[in-house]
């Protein structure tokens, strides 16, 4: 396994990080950079065992760079907040009377 002996990043990698400065502080994107990088030089299954992700992984992180024109900030992690969150429908004179309720039991 090559867990512990991880190359270094080729010089067009590294342009890159130098070059995007929201990206530079993402510690996950720069690993998927590495990682995709480390794919194209050495194959998927070298970087499977070296950074252990799943190959559907990598190549969804392939995807991302690819459908962005390279823009290294789509490999910055989205939000997973759901879009539509569920606002409390009980009234403030419900809440504290069970409250109260609660307390008093």
């Amino acid at each position: 396994m090559l867990k512990g002996n991880i190359l270094p990043l080729s010089d067009s990698a590294i342009e890159h990080l130098r070059s995007a400065s929201a990206f530079s502080s993402s510690e996950k994107a720069q690993f998927r950079l590495k990682a995709i990088e480390f794919s194209k030089k050495y194959g998927i299954q070298a970087a499977v065992d070296a950074f252990d992700v799943s190959r559907a992984t990598i190549y969804r992180w392939k995807k991302m760079l690819k459908q962005s024109n390279g823009k290294l900030n789509s490999l910055i992690p989205k939000s997973r907040r759901p879009k539509r969150v569920r606002k409390m429908m009980i009234g403030h004179e419900i809440v504290s009377f069970i409250r109260s309720i609660r307390e008093e039991h």
